[in-house]
């Protein structure tokens, strides 16, 4: 043992601000936006209640085609609704679409011109706020004029939003409909790209999700090759499809709210697919039953299968937003959600809202920082910066901070974690050597983790700071002779990690709070293991201690 010299704080010092750059994330919410086409004219307003302050922007279908390619205003246009929304402080921006007809959308390019003029009167007319072009199923040969018309809408308005709809391209094929949208060019008209993230299986097709995480995850990468991460936006469906099993063809939509209800009057088994990170339900339907409908659809009796989104799928997917630093998310459409989605979707797109009760507090910096990054949540009270982490908690927390969120969990479940919420994160955290039980078939996730635990945990999840240590100074009650505890507290307090009281104590054996694990958290984020990093292995070590 040795002790060190002025030299080393220095090279701490300048080894802190050589790293502090390697993550960058957004500290403000993502963007936030919704289509609104099913409800009815005086409903618009009741389906934005629904969610409750989530939103920036709403798309309502006030524009529509004529036959010939012009500009046409539905029914559904509504000046009050308009007023309302720019009361809460929503932007109002209609969407334009040919609804898949080809030959409708081809003749709207044709008179890009004209109508990119009359789009911009309706605009200014009725106080809008911008348009999202959603014209689809074009071909390859329609690509340049698709651009050159998004170019036009910006030249007539330089300070209005305007968006565009894109094919989700997880092969970046350049064939069929997919061939219409250049990104890069469409991306230096547009204020953003809305990624259409659904329909991986679609109607006629042969059954299988709406949005697997690996379709969305492959989309997303596609996009940010093509235009900048942060004009990206990632579209989410409030829907799902059904197929009904003895048929051949299938897969018609239906509203998330639609589906858990008929799975739950028909008492269907549901459960989460973790390969493709969404929800599957079977549902058998008798002849002697009610028959429900789906948008006029009578299901008949028989077997069916539905590929759906609950709240879990959805955070899954939004934790991509900050994972690939987008502008944002957005959903089709208002009004098809289940009950309860919105609180899931609040949650992670706007991760100050759990930030009650830190006003004051010595660690509000650092609990800001753990609810931008999306590793820390609040609670219904608040974020409860006084109370101590629990085991769950702490699982869940370094599950996020190390990037494995959407990871499939290869161990098992603890006896006592099966019907736990943390369930998941814990089988996650289990499988890469995060953290162990306290014997094979108890981990006691509510029990509380001590100062010294999460040391070892954290000091488990970096490889930045190496695995050297130098003893500068031993804190009085830490038990030298406890090496698994030891060398980690050694080490992180080299580093300014972590750290004692005035009067030298560190006080392992003592509950960590919430707002000290933040602390030491934001401190340490810039030398965590990359994701790549754990599933590689970089991080196993001998476990020595209960953690």
């Amino acid at each position: 043992m040795r002790r060190t010299t002025v030299w080393i704080t220095i090279c701490l010092c300048l080894f802190s601000l050589f790293l502090s750059g390697s993550r960058t994330r957004a500290t403000s919410p993502p963007y936030s936006m919704a289509y609104i086409y099913f409800a009815a004219r005086g409903q618009y307003t009741q389906a934005v209640d629904q969610a409750g302050k989530a939103l920036n922007e709403v798309s309502p279908d006030f524009f529509a085609l004529s036959t010939d390619g012009n500009l046409q205003m539905t029914d559904k246009t509504d000046p009050a609704f308009i007023s309302e929304m720019h009361a809460r402080g929503i932007q109002v921006c209609p969407f334009l679409s040919n609804h898949w007809d080809q030959n409708l959308g081809s003749r709207a390019l044709q008179n890009r011109w004209n109508l990119a003029d009359q789009v911009a009167r309706a605009v200014f007319t009725y106080n809008l706020d911008g348009i999202h072009v959603d014209i689809e199923n074009m071909t390859l040969e329609d690509r340049g004029t698709y651009a050159e018309f998004v170019q036009l809408l910006r030249d007539r308005m330089p300070d209005k939003t305007i968006a565009v709809a894109v094919a989700a391209n997880p092969k970046g094929t350049s064939a069929g409909w997919h061939g219409s949208y250049d990104y890069t060019l469409l991306s230096r008209a547009a204020d953003y790209l809305l990624v259409m993230a659904y329909d991986e299986f679609a109607q006629g097709e042969y059954q299988g999700p709406t949005a697997s995480i690996g379709f969305v995850e492959a989309s997303i990468r596609y996009a940010v090759a093509q235009a900048p991460a942060e004009k990206i936006v990632l579209g989410i469906p409030f829907y799902g499809r059904y197929w009904n099993t003895a048929l051949s063809y299938g897969g018609y939509g239906a509203s998330l709210g639609q589906i858990e209800q008929i799975v739950s009057q028909y008492g269907g088994n549901a459960w989460m697919n973790e390969s493709t990170g969404s929800p599957v339900a079977d549902v058998a339907i008798g002849s002697w039953q009610t028959l429900p409908s789906i948008y006029g659809r009578v299901l008949q009796p028989g077997h069916y299968r539905f590929y759906y989104e609950n709240a879990e799928s959805i955070r899954r997917k939004l934790a991509l937003v900050g994972q690939y630093g987008l502008k944002g998310a957005g959903v089709w459409s208002l009004g098809q959600e289940s009950p309860g989605l919105w609180d899931a979707y609040r949650e992670k797109l706007n991760p100050f809202a759990g930030a009650a009760g830190i006003s004051g507090n010595w660690a509000t910096p650092y609990i800001q920082t753990m609810l931008s990054y999306g590793w820390m949540k609040g609670t219904p009270q608040g974020f409860e910066p006084d109370r101590a982490m629990t085991r769950a908690e702490t699982a869940t927390l370094l599950v996020r901070a190390l990037g494995l969120d959407n990871d499939t969990p290869s161990a098992p479940s603890f006896d006592d974690t099966r019907s736990h919420w943390a369930d998941r994160y814990i089988r996650i955290a289990r499988g890469y050597g995060i953290v162990y039980g306290r014997s094979e078939t108890c981990f006691a996730p509510d029990e509380p983790v001590l100062r010294k635990e999460l040391v070892v945990l954290a000091d488990r999840c970096q490889g930045g700071l190496g695995k050297g240590y130098d003893i500068q100074y031993v804190f009085r009650d830490v038990d030298t002779g406890e090496e698994w505890s030891f060398y980690p507290i050694i080490r992180l307090s080299n580093y300014r990690v972590v750290q004692g009281d005035s009067e030298g104590y560190f006080h392992p054996l003592r509950p960590i709070t919430r707002a000290e694990t933040a602390a030491v958290m934001a401190r340490i984020a810039p030398y965590l293991y990359k994701a790549e990093e754990i599933r590689n292995g970089m991080n196993r070590v001998t476990a020595d201690g209960e953690t």
